[in-house]
């Protein structure tokens, strides 16, 4: 990769990785083939499958010789303070616990006491190898994030080498050396290590399942998998920055916005004229958020919304404060699409197809009716049946107008029939519509007005779906 990057100096190469799997071993090869150094960042790090899988690479690299720094949040360390303990004793790994619990018994206490403090948590993630390659994203290391048993989040990585690697060396070197980085040998000097042999036992043990061995497969025979661990994957190269948050803000009192990151990506990213597409797991926009993105569109912007739904979230506390917000965005024109809880069935299932014969889906498949995992929210008004809310389904909307009377020049028709007879036979729906209106009593017109609202948002969800799946 090395090569690579020395032939285009000055950009950054990235290869996007959408697959929990390849997520997973990306992370593998990048510790397999580290030489001298490996930094990693992040906010959540479980001793689950997929945690203890990584914990024992991370022991193997620094058995090898390669310095090995790591950087954990606190706030969901707990019940891995023995695995922690004995990668801190090792003599080529230092770990540091960002914003940490004085208290390693009861955490609820602790946030009742020091609540302030601790409310300010450090969600960057960095997986940076020999100062060389960089993997950074969304994803935390737990078994969801990689797509390990029943359940699976939606998420994104990028892979990089060339300009940007030094940038994210430099926020790892900024968070690392930050009054909040507290060295883990300090905080839990009197837990007894787990021993090596008994991490070496547990990722065996996980290794012989079916479930283990099955995914395994999957990850060896990955192409970005495979290119990282022989050093020849293809890059895409282009031009690339890193904005991020500083660590000063966590002991700051007062909102310093100086500090935080939307100014940051607000500088970089500049003002929106045409269209705005914003994708969040946790889109919680607040009072002020609200009025700018409000104000976009009353400008004529664009403003496009993914988010999780309800049931897709896992954190409910942080939809109720997106909810409140949501019906004056959607009265604005803001355009917001809520991701299903079983979205990732069918994004992966749609992904499997297109790995077929020539990147299309078996013939048998293209009939296959996807359900809708991705739904757009639409405001209960007539203000939809606008033209630029149209989606082609003008026979539905019609039901929403008053009839039109028009007078007929002659009572016989071109085709030697009468004008009346004609009509109906060439527009049988709009007889049927038209008898509808005229007899139908006032509620059932309604109830018929109201289906026919839910039948135009479900064709556009439908066709939102299908984009989704069509994509590549």
């Amino acid at each position: 990769m090395l090569p690579q990057a020395l032939e285009h100096l000055g950009q950054t190469g990235v290869v996007a990785i959408d697959d929990g799997r390849a997520a997973f071993g990306a992370r593998v090869a990048l510790l397999r083939t580290a030489a001298r150094s490996v930094d990693i960042q992040t906010f959540i790090w479980r001793a689950d499958n997929a945690g203890t899988l990584l914990f024992e690479e991370v022991v193997r690299a620094a058995e090898r010789g390669v310095r090995m720094r790591l950087l954990l949040d606190d706030l969901n360390t707990a019940g891995t303070d023995p695995t922690l303990a004995l990668l801190a004793s090792h003599a080529n790994s230092e770990l540091r616990l960002y914003n940490p619990f004085v208290g390693r018994g009861s955490r609820a206490i602790g946030l009742l006491a020091d609540f302030t403090r601790l409310n300010h948590r450090m969600h960057n993630k960095s997986f940076t190898v020999d100062n060389v390659v960089t993997l950074v994203g969304g994803r935390n290391i737990a078994d969801e994030y990689y797509e390990i048993g029943e359940t699976g989040l939606v998420d994104l990585d990028i892979v990089a080498v060339g300009a940007v690697v030094q940038a994210v060396s430099n926020e790892f070197d900024l968070f690392w050396n930050s009054a909040s980085a507290y060295p883990a040998r300090s905080l839990i000097a009197d837990v007894t290590p787990q021993t090596r042999d008994a991490l070496a036992q547990r990722a065996q043990a996980i290794r012989a399942g079916s479930q283990a061995t099955q995914y395994t497969d999957a990850v060896l025979r990955d192409n970005i998998v495979q290119g990282l661990a022989s050093g020849r994957i293809k890059f895409e190269w282009t031009l690339a920055d890193v904005v991020f948050d500083d660590p000063a803000k966590t002991l700051a009192s007062g909102d310093h916005t100086e500090l935080q990151l939307l100014p940051k990506l607000h500088a970089r990213l500049g003002e929106a004229f045409v269209s705005l597409d914003l994708i969040s797991p946790y889109f919680v926009p607040g009072e002020a958020g609200t009025e700018t993105l409000i104000g976009l569109t009353q400008r004529g912007v664009r403003v496009r919304v993914l988010t999780n739904s309800l049931s897709a979230t896992d954190e409910k506390s942080v939809h109720a404060g997106y909810l409140k917000r949501r019906e004056a965005l959607l009265r604005a024109g803001v355009q917001l699409y809520e991701l299903k809880r079983d979205a990732s069935v069918i994004v992966q299932r749609a992904r499997d197809l297109g790995r077929g014969s020539k990147g299309r889906p078996a013939r048998e498949d293209l009939h296959h009716r996807w359900p809708l995992h991705l739904r757009r929210l639409v405001q209960p008004r007539p203000a939809l049946l606008a033209p630029e809310h149209r989606d082609g389904t003008a026979d539905r909307q019609r039901c929403d107008r008053r009839p039109v009377v028009v007078r007929a020049r002659s009572r016989v028709s071109s085709a030697g029939l009468p004008r009346d007879d004609a009509r109906r036979r060439h527009d049988p729906v709009g007889r049927r519509r038209g008898h509808a209106v005229r007899h139908r009593p006032r509620n059932r017109l309604g109830r018929a007005r109201d289906r026919a609202h839910r039948l135009v948002a479900a064709d556009r969800v439908a066709l939102v779906a299908l984009r989704c799946l069509a994509r590549p």
